[in-house]
């Protein structure tokens, strides 16, 4: 007779599976499974399959030195590391970065080390010197200009005309400058993208378009994200061969992305071809001149194209699509615009559209159209103006739908709401940005507020960012904590009146009501009693990170300390917390900063950070040191980062 079932333990398991297992996890997330045991050392440290891609760049900042440092101890392992991104890591400069590490790893073709401030050229030659077959370049360009470039250009030389992709982040006007002198060396290069700050801005005339551009012949991507002015962008169009071959993915100059995106022979179905009107040289309505690209696609324009193509009894033209007003913008992802392009029946997953929601707005027909929309942005819904007709189609047809007719017929006259049928047309979205932001009215009466209820319809939410909304209470709230049970991440800004907060009650019923919570982020005016709302967190035992801003004199901290304490503790997986109110006295933030530094070393949670301000007169920039009157450990920037370009005050 069987004893009974036998005991598998996963060290039993073939070192084949075992590496399968290992290899979901990033690089700093494997250090600690790899110190577990010999056996699960010698995969993780000593495998070449599990060596060859090291990335730290999730959760960056919170990567340290020792974490890196394991990967190249062994100097018979190192020659397997081909891939390296430490995309955020902070923990090191780069000369130590060199000599400890990367130096060790001579064959690294690929890598990334984004938020790694060089200071002068002279440095960054030094720190690739040692990498003889780098193919792949991510970087900052160093902070120092140099008078002379001539030296520090043949210097580099080896390097750059070895790279087929460059990634550059540039933080002022002159290093836009010296950059297209380097830029010119990198002859093999295929994909080149470039991302700017707001004070990148090359005036028009400036040197940039004195010098003589060199053509990269081999160049198949250009992709430059953030503002640029239009003479920027004719000499990067200058580098480009054969321009009749190149497809420009047009930013619009207010869309918060803007800047511009080019590539050489993309693919086109014939029945798009066919629309020369729309894909051939045209006009450029937003920067007011030709386009001399054998293509310009415009999200608006591909959008209406790709619904003709592949549905019946659509409108020939949508409100929410439309190109007589520049404000009225959509924005699909280019790689998605790219697989339209190819291929019309694609369901692409993220849509922003810019335009009033009314009543009788056509944006539902256009959701319909694509019903596996996963991620959609809208900047406001508002009452009805003018008619009070409202669109009697719920959903559009497919051509080859077998639908009968008549029951078509009696779906369209189900008269409702434009946004109550855009949340029926997309059950599977999971991701909701509402920014004010790009809203093309100013006055908060125009808004439906009770259209806020029907956000708790997109029962599937993981995502929730409401931004400036003139709300006058949270009842919404409330719904949607007890109808979007997969809630993952919050993100209010700034909701209903500056003088008084008029949601915290709603707020904290709708947190104790979430379980699923990883991730919230409040900035508001006069929270009131700030400590209801860390008792209500403490409810979701998966939170990870707490971001907290309150501005005016109506906060109050009784309870702060106690209600904080509870939150860490029921939190086991808190691993950034973050705490700036005003009117917190001083001793309430000494008080808390030694409550968190003791939780910090108490349960050995090295990944824990946290900062506490308790003075409100202070902007600080995420690039600078935090200055005296700020009491922090492991130094949090002051903004929160979104990449909806969520609006803030600081």
């Amino acid at each position: 007779m069987s004893s009974g079932p036998t005991i598998c333990h996963i060290l039993d398991f073939p070192n084949e599976i075992l590496i399968k297992i290992i290899s979901h996890l990033n690089a700093r997330e494997r250090v600690p499974l790899g110190n577990s045991c010999k056996k699960l050392h010698s995969l993780v440290f000593e495998e070449k399959e599990l060596l060859r891609n090291l990335d730290f760049s999730k959760d960056g900042r919170l990567t340290s030195a020792s974490d890196i440092r394991q990967y190249f101890n062994n100097s018979n392992a190192t020659e397997y590391i081909l891939r390296v991104n430490l995309r955020n890591v902070n923990c090191m400069e780069p000369e130590q970065m060199l000599n400890d590490y990367i130096g060790k790893a001579v064959n690294i073709v690929d890598i990334n080390v984004h938020g790694t401030r060089f200071e002068d050229i002279r440095e960054l030659e030094y720190f690739l010197k040692s990498m003889p077959h780098i193919k792949r370049l991510s970087i900052d360009w160093p902070r120092r200009t140099e008078d002379n470039s001539a030296p520090c250009c043949k210097a580099l030389r080896g390097t750059l005309s070895r790279l087929t992709y460059l990634s550059v982040r540039m933080w002022h006007a002159p290093h836009a400058k010296k950059f297209i002198r380097y830029l010119q060396l990198c002859q093999k290069l295929k994909e080149l993208r470039m991302i700017g700050r707001r004070t990148c801005f090359v005036a028009e005339g400036d040197c940039v378009l004195s010098l003589e551009p060199k053509i990269l012949r081999n160049l198949e991507t250009v992709e430059f994200c953030g503002p640029c002015t239009d003479g920027e962008k004719d000499y990067f169009m200058a580098l480009l061969p054969e321009l009749e071959k190149w497809t420009d993915f047009q930013f619009p100059k207010h869309y918060i992305g803007n800047g511009f995106y080019f590539e050489k022979n993309v693919q086109v179905c014939e029945e798009l071809l066919e629309m020369n009107w729309i894909l051939n040289i045209a006009p450029n309505i937003y920067f007011d001149e030709y386009v001399e690209f054998g293509r310009s696609v415009l999200s608006e324009c591909l959008l209406t194209e790709v619904i003709k193509i592949t549905h019946k009894d659509g409108p020939e033209d949508f409100c929410c699509l439309s190109l007589l007003n520049e404000t009225d913008i959509c924005v699909v992802k280019i790689d998605e615009a790219k697989r339209l392009l190819k291929d019309p029946t694609y369901q692409i997953s993220y849509l922003r559209i810019n335009h009033n929601i009314e009543t009788n707005c056509d944006v539902h027909l256009v959701v319909s159209a694509f019903p596996k929309l996963t991620e959609l942005v809208l900047s406001n819904v508002t009452e009805v103006s003018g008619s009070k007709r409202v669109h009697p189609q719920r959903r559009l047809r497919k051509r080859n739908s077998t639908i009968p007719r008549k029951e078509d017929d009696l779906r369209n006259k189900n008269l409702d709401s434009s946004f109550k049928l855009l949340v029926e047309n997309s059950p599977q979205l999971r991701d909701l940005t509402l920014d004010t932001n790009y809203s093309t009215f100013e006055d908060d009466r125009m808004w439906d507020l009770d259209a806020m209820h029907l956000i708790s319809g997109w029962t599937n939410l993981r995502t929730l960012r409401l931004s400036s909304i003139p709300i006058e209470d949270g009842i919404f709230l409330t719904e949607i904590g007890r109808t979007c049970k997969y809630l993952e991440i919050l993100e209010l800004y700034d909701l209903g009146p500056g003088d008084v907060c008029c949601y915290i009650d709603e707020l904290c019923q709708m947190l104790s009501d979430l379980k699923t919570l990883r991730e919230f982020r409040i900035h508001q005016d006069n929270i009131g009693e700030v400590s209801q709302v860390f008792v209500s967190l403490a409810n979701n035992v998966q939170l990870r990170k707490v971001y907290m801003i309150s501005d005016g004199e109506m906060n109050t901290t009784n309870n702060l300390i106690s209600s904080v304490e509870h939150l860490l503790c029921s939190c086991s997986k808190l691993t950034t917390f973050q705490c700036i109110i005003d009117e917190i006295s001083e001793a309430d933030s000494v008080a808390l900063t030694t409550v968190l530094r003791s939780f910090k070393r108490k349960v050995r949670r090295p990944n824990f950070q946290f900062q506490v301000v308790w003075s409100m007169d202070l902007v600080v920039d995420d690039s600078e040191a935090l200055k005296e009157d700020t009491i922090c450990e492991d130094a949090l920037p002051l903004t929160f980062p979104c990449d909806m370009g969520m609006a803030h005050r600081s």
